[in-house]
């Protein structure tokens, strides 16, 4: 077996090589506590990290989800304004459309009075050319 020494004044680790050629390491039991603590911390830490690194990549997912719903949502915005544009012209044409129809109202009410006036004037005028044509 050959052997070397790590610390040259107080030997705490030590390298063997066997005859199978496989490398031992001897160190005393609190030092492989200390090494086993930290392993297990870095171990920790990296299945942290893995985690972390899981949950910002659904974050990201949930910020380009939200990036299209408010763009779906502009586009709605956008829409509903064109709706309320053309309800309001429709309601312009309809305002004229009335205004059309109370004038023609008026103008037939017009009309049929003086048609009332032109009847009662015939008949006035025929029943005086009557009397007329009587009398004489």
């Amino acid at each position: 077996m050959h052997s070397q020494n790590i610390l040259t004044k107080k030997p705490r680790v030590e390298t063997l090589i066997n005859s199978n050629k496989d490398t031992v390491i001897q160190f005393k039991i609190n030092d492989a506590r200390v090494i086993l603590r930290d392993l297990l911390d870095k171990k920790y830490t990296d299945s942290l990290l893995v985690i972390d690194e899981d949950l910002n990549n659904v974050n990201e997912n949930i910020i380009k989800l939200d990036g299209e719903h408010i763009k779906l949502l502009e586009e709605e915005n956008k829409n509903n304004a064109v709706v309320i544009n053309n309800l309001n012209e429709n309601i312009k044409i309809k305002d004229d459309s009335i205004k059309i129809k109370d004038n023609s109202i008026k103008t037939l009410k017009n009309e049929v009075t003086k048609q009332k006036f032109l009847k009662y004037l015939a008949c006035i005028g025929t029943i005086a050319l009557g009397i007329l044509l009587i009398t004489k």
